[in-house]
């Protein structure tokens, strides 16, 4: 389950159908950071100073490990450029 502000949505990535708008960019990006959302790279690019936080979580399972991650990023660019498509809905 991924939250953000009051949006959240339900992502599944073991081949079955997920409601999550890009689903199969997330679960890679999830695959490549070993289930891990803090391991994701962060894409280089020009965000504004304007603060206006974003909180995220992320609690699930990734294949036998428990995933309970939160963070705060100072805006929605800044989100973006360190969860890629994981929050992108």
């Amino acid at each position: 389950m991924l939250t953000h502000g009051a949006r959240h949505v339900l992502l599944v990535c073991d081949g079955r159908p997920s409601v999550h708008p890009r689903a199969t960019e997330a679960c890679a990006a999830l695959t490549a950071a070993a289930g891990n959302p803090a391991r994701m790279p962060v894409t280089q690019v020009l965000c504004t100073e304007e603060y206006s936080p974003v909180k995220v979580t992320a609690t699930g399972v990734w294949g036998e490990r428990l995933i309970n991650y939160t963070a705060v990023y100072g805006n929605r660019c800044r989100m973006s450029a360190a969860t890629g498509p994981l929050f992108a809905f």
